[in-house]
Order: C-alpha cells, then sequence, then structure tokens
C-alpha cells in the first residue's frame, strides 16, 4: 500500500496538489486522465488520390482500393480537402451533375476524330464512338445533331464540333 502510495505521490510532478488527494482520488484521476487521453489521440493514415476518368476526384487508404488504370496517376500522400465549418451557402446537392460520358461521331479516314479520340484516351476518359458510316445509331445522332462535318463530340448538353480540345476540356469540367 505504501508503495503505490509512493507511485501516485511522487510520478506525477505537474500536478502539486496531487500527493494531497487520498488514494481513492488518485486512483479516479489516474482513469479520468487515461480516458481522456485515449480520446484525444489522432489517428493517421496514408491517404492516396485518383481521379477517374469523368473528372471525379477519388481518396481511399490502400493502393488495393484504386482501379488498376488509374495506379499510375496516384498521388501520396494527398493533402486532404479542407472542411469548412461554415458551408457555403449557394450549395445545393440537388443541382450538382455528374458530368455525362461523351458521345463522338466519327467517320473512318477522319484525322480530326482521330485526335478526338487520342484526347479521350491521353486523358484516360471513357466515350463512346459511333462511326457515322456505319452505325445507324450514329447516323441518327448525327442528323439529330444538325448533321455537318465529323467529329461531333457531344458532353452532356453541349456539342462541340470539329476538333476543339480546350472547348472539349471545359465542358468535361478539366
Amino acid at each position: 500500500m505504501v508503495t503505490s502510495r509512493y507511485f501516485f505521490c511522487h510520478s506525477l510532478v505537474i500536478f502539486p496538489r496531487f500527493r494531497h488527494l487520498t488514494l481513492m482520488q488518485q486512483g479516479l484521476f489516474l482513469i479520468c486522465l487515461l480516458l481522456l487521453s485515449g480520446i484525444t489521440n489522432t489517428v493517421s493514415a496514408e491517404v492516396y488520390t485518383y481521379t477517374d476518368s469523368y473528372g471525379q476526384k477519388h481518396y481511399v487508404t490502400s493502393l488495393e482500393q484504386v482501379p488498376q488504370r488509374y495506379r499510375s496517376r496516384i498521388k501520396s500522400p494527398a493533402q486532404l480537402p479542407l472542411i469548412s465549418s461554415h458551408p457555403d451557402p449557394n450549395y445545393n446537392p440537388r443541382k450538382v451533375t455528374r458530368v455525362q460520358k461523351p458521345v463522338v461521331l466519327v467517320m473512318q479516314g477522319c484525322p480530326y476524330c482521330t485526335a478526338v479520340e487520342r484526347l479521350f484516351e491521353k486523358n484516360d476518359i471513357s466515350y463512346t464512338r459511333y462511326d457515322i458510316k456505319t452505325d445507324r445509331k450514329g447516323r441518327m445522332l448525327h442528323t439529330q445533331w444538325g448533321g455537318g462535318g465529323v467529329p461531333i463530340t457531344k458532353i452532356g448538353s453541349t456539342i462541340v464540333r470539329g476538333y476543339d480540345p480546350t472547348s472539349i476540356l471545359q465542358a468535361l469540367g478539366k
């Protein structure tokens, strides 16, 4: 009993009045102190970030959670976005729209069509391709979208005629 009292009295020099407490009070105090120290421990983990083909940013805690095709673009450790305690008053979750998968109308042998497709592949953007000469749906969409030359790229409600990488990437939010 004397040794435990001696331990409690002299081990916590930070609290000068600690030695005047009874053994029961010292024990309760230490239990509270241990519980509080357990609550305030910080958790840390490595966070990886990657951007998918729709331009959506993802944060994960292990490499296994990253799809194989995006692993070459992983940034580690990632800076997590700041979380504001005061949300943006203009934010409306119902108005948040996901960028639709681009649809490209092409024709075999068209160098500008090939350039649009290379742009999507270079930026790892999945897209739907229709050849207006060989695909019935492609001819129908070509007529619906006003015809003319190719390539024609539709992203959501935006139609981009010809090879215009700036407009295409802007419509994708990049």
